[in-house]
């Protein structure tokens, strides 16, 4: 009798095995796709769209910390606080200032664990510039030094890819050192920045405004030249440049001098751009 209660109990637990083991598969895969990077960064991304931030900061910020070694989700993190900053600082009860650095802190570990994705690289210059101009504790030295590190990997974009975009991409590291080195005060060295610019895309309305911005230094009374007073005029033909203040994503993007915020970047632009 005991026999075959035995039995009976090992052919239940049997049997249970066999029917829960394909449903904690099908449990585990579901969970696993649930909360894989890219549902993550999408659910934070629809939480995005339908303005809901302070959730979307939330599923982020769980993520970056489930997910450390996740470039694209520190990313997206470091874009979402930079979009939405006064949401941003509500969300996480940080000043402004404290939002600026979290967000560099976060840019920075996505450039770490991704060193050739030439769109993370260029977004973090973007926001070390933006808080070079909000007087926060970023020195002209370091933007410029993010920005030649986005040059070098343009140029290895374009001499390795047959179908490089336009030469617009090439310049905007170039015009980024440009206002690094205004910031600065090293006109000599913006001036050879300008004119490498114009080299590779003639056409470019920034940099001959930054070069008549230096010029312009020069005639002011009691100013030092600043600049070689012997450009080409050519170069500084702005060809009817009826605004050159905004634009987004090419050459005119930006205020004619200083930027005081960067272009806005699209959160569903991502990993676009990599050297792998």
């Amino acid at each position: 009798m005991v026999s075959r209660i035995a039995l009976q109990s090992v052919l239940a637990i049997l049997v249970i095995t066999i029917w829960i083991s394909p449903l904690q598969r099908v449990v585990g895969a579901v969970t696993t796709a649930l909360y894989s990077p890219p549902a993550l960064k999408e659910e934070a991304m629809a939480h995005s769209r339908a303005g809901d931030i302070s959730e979307a900061i939330r599923v982020l910020q769980e993520a970056v910390r489930d997910n450390p070694l996740e470039a694209e989700l520190h990313f997206t993190y470091a874009n979402q606080l930079y979009v939405d900053q006064e949401p941003a600082m509500a969300a996480l009860g940080l000043s402004k200032s404290e939002l600026l650095h979290e967000t560099i802190r976060i840019g920075k570990r996505a450039c770490l664990l991704a060193p050739n994705n030439v769109l993370y690289a260029e977004d973090l210059a973007m926001v070390l510039e933006y808080a070079m101009r909000q007087e926060e504790a970023v020195s002209p030295a370091e933007v410029a030094k993010a920005w030649h590190y986005c040059l070098k990997l343009r140029e290895v974009l374009y001499k390795t890819t047959p179908d490089f975009p336009s030469s617009i991409n090439r310049v905007s590291p170039i015009l980024g050192i440009v206002r690094a080195e205004m910031a600065a005060g090293n006109y000599p060295e913006a001036q050879q920045q300008c004119m490498r610019a114009l080299e590779i895309y003639p056409d470019s309305y920034q940099a001959k405004n930054y070069l008549r911005t230096m010029l312009d230094k020069n005639m002011d009374r009691g100013q030092e030249e600043v600049v070689s007073p012997s450009i080409p005029a050519v170069m500084l033909h702005t060809a009817e440049c009826s605004d050159v203040r905004t634009g987004s994503g090419s050459d005119t993007a930006g205020n004619a001098r200083y930027p005081r915020k960067p272009p806005r970047r699209l959160l569903s632009r991502i990993s676009s751009t990599s050297l792998g």
